[in-house]
């Protein structure tokens, strides 16, 4: 599997992380913020539902072995037009 690296501008409400499914062994969201935290979770995160992830922080999951996650079913809210950065492995 080859690394890639994206940005995603978060959005009003819950921002999909992918359209389309983008299947990873490992993905990491960092955030690109130096003054805002966002959370992180499925489609039902909010402003007080999710893991949140500070100004400059950045949340790990995997690896997997022996299977692939979907980077489709992951979001995150936070201010819009803030900026967080993703690889998938």
């Amino acid at each position: 599997m080859t690394a890639r690296s994206i940005e995603v501008t978060l959005g009003s409400g819950a921002t999909p992380l992918f359209s389309a499914s983008a299947y990873f062994n490992q993905m990491v969201v960092a955030n690109k913020s130096t003054n805002s935290a966002f959370n992180f979770g499925d489609s039902t995160v909010s402003a007080t539902k999710g893991i949140p992830v500070s100004p400059g922080g950045s949340i790990n999951i995997g690896p997997f072995t022996g299977s692939q996650a979907d980077a489709s079913g992951f979001y995150a809210y936070g201010t819009n037009g803030n900026v967080i950065e993703i690889l998938l492995v």
